[in-house]
């Protein structure tokens, strides 16, 4: 009879990549190809496949054909997409940007903590993971019996292990990955512990479901509401969390060496960074096991430095460090943006997944006409052109005659993306330009599939069709907020929405009623306040409004209402006279009132509920989208001298209101205040600390 046994391949993952073809239709000419990675995993199952002369390599979801070169779906013969093989050095490997998630971090007992933004530290159970000590515990384990100390118990516990793999696999559909390592583990079941530890850490650092399932399921011990889950895992990711976690090979913990993490951080999060920080004799853990890299310049490309980031699709690596970055759009456009206030000038690198012409431009209300564009492309040769150009109307936009304002830096194409690096002034004085102004600012984007034709010396562009889209950005703040690690000894309360399923309408007005939580009886004083702006909204939050409902507004407080405004009708009629503070794109995320005022809430303060208006533009009309936006104010410990108030002028948004005629370029709004509204005005008259204007697109 037969056998064989399992070895891992020579080359392993040091030089050989296979990919697939990602373009939506891979057997169109007309489109740059775009190719795809497979998992580490799913490469070596295929690399062993094709070095062994077999005809196909069988994946989960698809096998591979070697001899016609294609990815053939294992139910439907007809879904097929060509395949390559690719030899490359490994340092030129393609980065792995899924291991580099949010980890969040806490001192403080995880317990105690919100699973989403908390307890990634180890809290009560010190420096050993808790998922470790459920598994001892599952195990009936002795604090002293594990695999490094008794070796005996190893070729049971790798067998355990690999059971386990396999089973997590077969529930997500994975079964062949699944096989895969554990197939993998069970090659050193019989071998010392540093052999087992070695092919587990390997294993772990494998890009595969097991890494994913393994961490998000570490990071929710401790939060009750899923508790059910995590303890679900502790037979079948236990055994392999033991071995990798009983290190042979690094029993004194080091604290003199310099590791690198990429990570996308929010402002709250980055603030007890440096609070921690600042305590010399203050440490922390991960909860889960967590990858670092000695390699800064590699970790570094994952770094978020804007206060809000959603993902980055791109990937080609910026040219360098930036203040901002957003994705534009998923899978398809990427920018990054840094401002010198010294040379008024801005920085952007703009990445789209295309190898012909793309732009950028500043548009005055959100169209072609009047827009400022900068528009580039890398050639055959890779030499990359860039030219200002002007939008008088819907048609091809003329280079600018006047200066040129905007300066290609640097370009480059890499896997289907064109990167371009540019920069210019904020207001350059130009007629033919468009100044960047402090706060929103109405960005306009679009590429095409080809480079432009050369006649006679001139760049024609081949029209982009429907490749053409707007985003408002606030490009620069109006002012310098305060860094929110400033509050983060402060007391706070948040009025937030948690998961709201925001309807695929274009446009949605979502109200909810909050009142002070009880936990203030006593008034206090507001000093700052932030908008919690869900990161993974950032394209569809227009604005935040929170009005003061009437002193006399009676609500039941076991059920506030909430639902879209409309709806709630006579329900807000006592909330909605007055705005005290909000929100809109291109505003600050940090807001700080002078050192002598705050703004009075609870105790004996006579407005007891409030009203927080989300305002949703899903121009897109995207479903299955859920918020948890919202405000938080940080309170101060003492009350100071002066109440902050506030005053709402303007009109209401409804038919009635303000109607702008058409053809005018300009068009004055005064507002007058009655004396029923000014008659509490002290004598001595009041300070304005701060305005809140707020229109849509045509407004200034």
């Amino acid at each position: 009879m037969a056998t064989s046994t399992y070895t891992t391949p020579k080359n392993s993952l040091k030089c050989v990549e296979w990919m697939w073809q990602a373009n939506p239709n891979p057997w169109s000419s007309s489109e740059p190809d775009i190719w795809n990675h497979y998992s580490d995993v799913e490469n070596l199952i295929i690399e062993r496949a094709y070095s062994n002369g077999e005809a196909r390599a069988v994946l989960d979801d698809y096998y591979i054909d070697f001899q016609a070169n294609r990815q053939i779906s294992n139910t439907d013969d007809y879904k097929q997409r060509p395949v390559k093989r690719v030899v490359r050095n490994r340092e030129d490997k393609h980065l792995r940007e899924e291991r580099f998630v949010d980890l969040p971090v806490s001192t403080e007992r995880f317990v105690d903590l919100p699973v989403s933004t908390e307890h990634s530290f180890g809290g009560e159970y010190g420096w050993v993971s808790p998922f470790i000590i459920e598994v001892r515990r599952d195990l009936k384990l002795e604090p002293d019996e594990l695999p490094s100390k008794k070796p005996e118990m190893i070729p049971q516990l790798v067998e355990q292990a690999a059971q386990g793999i396999i089973k997590e696999g077969k529930y997500i559909r994975k079964e062949e990955e699944a096989k895969e390592l554990a197939n993998m583990l069970r090659e050193q079941k019989n071998n010392g512990i540093e052999q087992v530890w070695q092919r587990c850490a390997y294993i772990y650092s494998l890009e595969s479901f097991l890494y994913k399932t393994l961490n998000a399921t570490m990071r929710l011990v401790g939060d009750k509401e899923h508790e059910s889950v995590w303890r679900s895992k502790i037979r079948t990711l236990g055994p392999f969390c033991l071995l990798l976690w009983d290190d042979p090979c690094n029993k004194k913990a080091k604290t003199k060496k310099t590791l690198y993490r990429g990570a996308n951080l929010n402002r709250e999060q980055i603030a007890k960074y440096e609070k921690m920080a600042k305590n010399n004799d203050e440490y922390g853990s991960f909860q889960a096991f967590t990858s670092c890299s000695r390699n800064r310049q590699k970790a570094e490309v994952f770094v978020n430095l804007v206060q809000h980031l959603s993902a980055i699709s791109s990937p080609i690596p910026p040219y360098t460090n930036y203040t901002y970055a957003t994705e534009l759009l998923p899978d398809l456009a990427d920018l990054w943006w840094s401002i010198d206030d010294l040379r008024k000038e801005i920085t952007f690198e703009f990445h789209i997944k295309t190898t012909g012409w793309i732009a950028l431009g500043i548009s005055p209300a959100g169209g072609m006409i009047g827009a400022d564009i900068g528009l580039g492309w890398i050639d055959q040769s890779g030499q990359l052109h860039f030219e200002d150009r002007y939008a008088y109307g819907f048609y091809q936009p003329m280079v600018d005659n006047t200066t040129q304002d905007w300066f290609g830096l640097q370009g480059h194409e890499v896997n289907g993306w064109t990167a371009i690096q540019f920069k210019r002034l904020l207001d350059t004085c130009d007629i033919m330009d468009y100044p960047i102004k402090s706060g929103t600012n109405i960005l306009i984007y679009a590429y095409s599939l080809e480079d432009p034709v050369i006649i006679d010396g001139k760049a024609t562009i081949k029209y982009h069709g429907d490749r053409r889209y707007t985003r408002a950005i606030p490009l620069q703040s109006y002012a310098n907020p305060p860094p929110e690690s400033k509050f983060a000894d402060l007391d706070y309360f948040d009025f937030q929405l948690h998961n709201y399923s925001v309807p695929s309408n274009e446009t949605t007005y979502h109200c909810t009623v909050y009142k002070v939580p009880a936990k203030f009886p006593k008034r206090r004083h507001a000093i700052a306040h932030k908008a919690i702006i869900d990161p993974a909204n950032i394209d569809i939050v227009h604005h935040m409004l929170m009005y003061e409902c009437n002193p006399s507004a009676i609500f039941d407080d076991e059920n506030l209402p909430s639902g879209i405004c409309d709806d709630l009708g006579e329900v807000l009629i006592p909330c909605t006279s007055n705005i005290a503070t909000g929100w809109a794109v291109g505003g600050d995320y940090i807001n700080e009132f002078p050192d002598v005022a705050g703004y009075p809430v609870g105790g004996d303060f006579e407005i007891k509920y409030y009203v927080v208006q989300m305002h949703y533009n899903n121009i897109h009309q995207m479903s299955n989208r859920t918020d948890s936006s919202g405000i938080r104010f940080y309170l101060g410990n003492e009350l100071r001298q002066y109440d902050i108030g506030y005053l709402t002028v303007g009109q209401d948004s409804d038919a009635t209101a303000i109607a702008i005629p058409p053809y005018d370029d300009r068009l004055v709004i005064d507002s007058y205040c009655p004396a029923l509204v000014t008659q509490n005005i002290p004598p001595t008259g009041i300070t304005v600390v701060a305005a809140f204007p707020h229109t849509h697109l045509q407004g200034t």
